[in-house]
């Protein structure tokens, strides 16, 4: 996982040290302050039981399902500095494509990256969300 961080960082973050290296700050979603991301001194610890959850319930759980989880695991972690959501996509469709699964398409543009960060944290709540 550091090493898909650091691939997909090393172009694009200012400080090429911070590119595959768990944070040391807090980090909270955009707008939501009350609401930080794991704090940095537990990120190890919780990539770790991400880790190892990921190797209980690879070829248990429904490839989609495992992949929804698996992305949204990571994101609530959100162990980097940059980079955080094109990581936990890789990771999605890795586990996708390693059961022969297409892969899932994340557009870039305003209008839907909104909409994913929405359903995000509708899902890091444990709200459901409609199709909408």
């Amino acid at each position: 996982m550091r090493d898909l961080n650091r691939i997909v960082t090393l172009q694009t973050t200012q400080d090429k040290s911070e590119a595959g290296v768990y944070r040391a700050i807090k980090v909270w979603p955009n707008g939501l302050e009350n609401h930080p991301y794991v704090n940095p001194i537990d990120t190890r610890p919780r990539m770790d039981q991400l880790i190892e959850w990921s190797s209980q319930n690879q070829l248990t759980l429904h490839p989609v399902v495992y992949a929804a989880d698996l992305h949204l695991r990571f994101v609530s972690i959100h162990p980097f500095i940059d980079g955080n959501g094109r990581t936990a996509i890789l990771l999605m469709n890795f586990a996708l494509a390693q059961s022969g699964y297409p892969v899932i398409n994340v557009q870039p543009n305003h209008e839907e990256r909104y909409t994913y960060m929405d359903r995000l944290e509708q899902a890091l709540s444990g709200n459901k969300f409609s199709k909408s």
